[in-house]
């Protein structure tokens, strides 16, 4: 059983400050911690090498171990793209298959339809044709 003592603080906790504000804040939510970075300079790719910055990244997500998260949905990545679509995109190729797409389709519509008013099929007189007519004479 856990005392009050033993709960951590919900309030937020600046760990990091420069002259412009806070740098990394972290606070609890729920069973977890949530930790907010300003500045993801110093976990990108050109600057994860400089100073401290990978042993903070690696403090940060493995801290107290457990579940990490990454919003990327705010990077651009939010939904996946086809990959022929996306190589495509910006080029008048999908409107052009469009266009074939929809010329296909009224090409199949136009055939199953009737042109023009319908016409009685020619009457043969088959009994004439045959040279039968009924009696011989």
């Amino acid at each position: 059983m856990t005392t009050d003592s033993q709960m951590p603080s919900p309030a937020p906790v600046t760990t990091f400050l420069n002259d412009r504000g806070a740098l990394l804040v972290d606070y609890a939510h729920g069973k977890g911690r949530i930790v907010l970075l300003s500045d993801p300079y110093l976990v990108a790719n050109n600057g994860i090498n400089r100073a401290d910055n990978l042993q903070l990244a690696i403090n940060v997500m493995m801290g107290t171990g457990g579940l990490a998260a990454f919003d990327e949905f705010h990077q651009g990545r939010a939904y996946t793209h086809n990959a022929l679509i996306q190589y495509f995109e910006g080029t008048p190729v999908l409107a052009i298959c469009g266009q074939l797409a929809l010329i296909g389709l009224a090409i199949v519509w136009s055939r199953g339809t009737r042109f023009g008013r319908p016409l009685p099929l020619p009457q043969v007189d088959r009994q004439i044709e045959s040279g039968v007519c009924g009696f011989n004479g």
